[in-house]
């Protein structure tokens, strides 16, 4: 064991030699000082309030990854009664988890940050934790069993399946904050915030050995007692980023459930600017769109909704998550319009992105109804960018009026193909709503020639 740790070791030193060298971007002397250099570091990350949420984030990963690493071998020899094998084909569970949750993760995030899966993966790890403390001792002899004994043994797989969930959520849950800390850090200060990255989990890991020793030996706990914890840490990690950005996690399961229940093709996302304000407006099919539109925008959008379906007890705590604006289109009153653009005026002001439906009602028919002069007016006060999007495949669906009212029968297919679509945006001094409308029929048009 000791040979393969060294070679492993060389071999990532020969592998960091051949690192191609790369100019200073700091001019700051570097002092021998461990515990000032330490200090200084995380005085540096602390005056960035997000990168050090980050790295909170990421120690208590190595928290909770120590806590199960370190207890491991004893779970196997006290609860299932296995040899070094058995620990070994468990602690193989965790890396297939972590890195399936990291693949899950680059296919969801799609390039672009997604937040969302911080709380998502932290809830996983969570809800694997749990039913991993839960299990029984195997009973039988004191004799240890070998990996070859207790293959057939169906708990030791529901084990197994218990710490790929864990690892899952591992996944899921660190990516984002490691890319937080990437992305977010300058050039000149990145460096450190890794090097108060590594400090910080350094002492969380420590943190993990003695909360160790303080539940199992000076508690006298059971390891199910502390598992049990150490679930607990994770789902008050989870429920505390969920309750403070709760929007972020809804989109994210949105855009998953999207995935699952329909066969989606996205193109153009790139096009939603990266940052500053911006209007999406897309053609008005079915129920669905504003949810499908939601879900796939690499930005967390701001839509217009109708004010009966806004004060609905069953969504109106939705549409307060997502911060919808209302507004009544059947009795055009002029106070209620006046007060839904200034709120639509004060998001674009503070850089959001509002999606709206200019057709103001769902097609009767499946085309693209005459866009309405509200989008015209919210440009004349706030000359933002404008991005086209078409939906195509949601009409006949059963949030549409292809056969009658929405949702007043079953879904006749499931997993129903459907495109969507965005435009490059277009400047708000030169377009009108007939020129919106054109640009999102011709999008629409190409988008059900590739159906």
């Amino acid at each position: 064991m000791g040979a393969t740790l060294v070679l492993v070791s060389l071999c990532g030193l020969i592998a960091g030699y051949q690192v191609p060298s790369a100019p200073p971007v700091s001019s700051q002397r570097v002092t021998w000082r461990p515990l000032k250099l330490s200090r200084e570091v995380l005085s540096s990350a602390w005056r960035q309030p997000r990168i050090f949420r980050a790295l909170l984030g990421i120690s208590i990963f190595w928290l909770l990854g120590t806590s199960y690493l370190t207890q491991l071998p004893l779970w196997v020899d006290v609860i299932i009664g296995g040899d070094g094998g058995v620990v070994s084909f468990l602690l193989a569970a965790f890396a297939i988890g972590i890195g399936l949750g990291s693949l899950v993760c680059a296919r969801l995030s799609a390039g672009r940050l997604e937040v969302g899966l911080i709380p998502l993966g932290a809830l996983l790890i969570a809800l694997g934790g749990f039913d991993f403390a839960h299990h029984s001792p195997f009973g039988g002899d004191e004799t240890l069993r070998g990996l070859g004994e207790l293959v057939g043994e169906p708990r030791l797989w529901w084990m197994f399946a218990d710490l790929v969930l864990i690892g899952i959520g591992g996944g899921l849950y660190i990516v984002p904050l490691y890319l937080i800390v990437q992305i977010g850090s300058d050039e000149g200060e990145r460096a450190r915030m890794i090097a108060a990255n590594n400090v910080l989990n350094a002492l969380f890991m420590i943190l993990a050995a003695g909360l160790g020793i303080l539940v199992l030996s000076v508690l006298g706990a059971s390891l199910n007692w502390y598992f049990t914890l150490i679930a607990a840490i994770s789902l008050a990690v989870g429920v505390t980023c969920s309750v403070a950005r709760p929007r972020p996690l809804l989109r994210i399961c949105i855009f998953i459930a999207l995935r699952l229940g329909y066969r989606l093709s996205l193109e153009g996302r790139r096009h939603i600017p990266d940052s500053g304000p911006a209007i999406v407006v897309c053609n008005h099919v079915s129920y669905m769109d504003a949810l499908m539109l939601g879900g796939t925008s690499p930005r967390p959008l701001r839509f217009m909704m109708d004010s009966p379906a806004y004060e609905s007890p069953w969504i109106n705590w939705f549409c307060r998550i997502v911060g919808a604006i209302p507004v009544d289109l059947d009795k055009r009153s002029p106070t209620d319009l006046r007060r839904a653009l200034n709120e639509v005026s004060m998001a674009l002001r503070n850089g959001e992105v509002v999606m709206l439906f200019p057709e103001g009602r769902l097609t009767r028919d499946g085309s693209v109804n005459e866009f309405r002069r509200g989008v015209e007016l919210i440009l004349r006060r706030d000359p933002v960018p404008v991005v086209p999007a078409a939906i195509s495949g949601l009409w006949g669906s059963w949030g549409s009026y292809h056969a009658g009212r929405p949702f007043k029968r079953w879904p006749r297919r499931l997993r129903r193909r459907v495109r969507l679509g965005f435009g490059a945006p277009l400047p708000a001094t030169c377009i009108d709503r007939h020129h919106l409308r054109l640009e999102v029929v011709r999008l629409k048009q190409r988008l059900d020639e590739q159906r």
